[in-house]
């Protein structure tokens, strides 16, 4: 074998190394960005997780409080002020995870929905709801933010959802319910 065609013949297996080296790289960084994917949902689910802990654990820790505004007791100013923080720790936390959601690719309408449910099941939270969102309304008019839209738009469905599930689960005589 002369000396170019032995050149020629080295070439060819170093261009098929090099071409398996790109495949193999090609499919150790796929992998890696798969993992790194993973690794951020599981990141998200654990803040979602950690904040909605945070924020159940706050409404255990003042329970009284949130059952004796419900009930229709008058509260002093510093009760008024925990519950106000309870409520923004609630709205904080279910936006979170509603964000996450959507950032994940779903469109966050379950956590509308418990948020939903939430604020049905504590009308003094809804009130303050209420008027956050119509505070909102009117402060941003003008101002357009699809995700703060979406939100908004998300939890008011779903509570007219709730509200009008309920409201046919009471009006159904007795052991009709499907």
């Amino acid at each position: 074998m002369d000396h170019q065609t032995f050149s020629q013949l080295l070439g060819n297996y170093g261009e098929f190394v090099g071409a398996i080296a790109v495949v193999g790289t090609l499919i150790y960084f796929g992998v890696q960005i798969r993992k790194s994917e993973l690794a951020m949902t599981n990141s998200f689910v654990s803040g979602m997780q950690l904040a909605r802990l945070t924020a159940n654990s706050q409404l255990l820790d003042h329970a009284d409080l949130v059952v004796n505004a419900n009930s229709g007791v008058e509260l002093d100013e510093v009760q008024q002020e925990k519950l106000c923080l309870l409520y923004q720790g609630q709205v904080a936390t279910m936006f979170f995870a509603f964000l996450n959601v959507r950032n994940l690719g779903g469109d966050g309408a379950t956590q509308a929905r418990v948020f939903a449910t939430y604020l049905c099941d504590n009308p003094v939270m809804e009130a303050l709801w209420a008027a956050d969102y119509e505070k909102e309304l009117r402060d941003n008019q003008d101002i357009s933010n699809p995700i703060r839209d979406a939100w908004l738009k998300s939890v008011t469905d779903q509570l007219l959802a709730v509200r009008s599930n309920r409201s046919n689960e009471a009006n159904e005589p007795a052991g009709l319910h499907s």
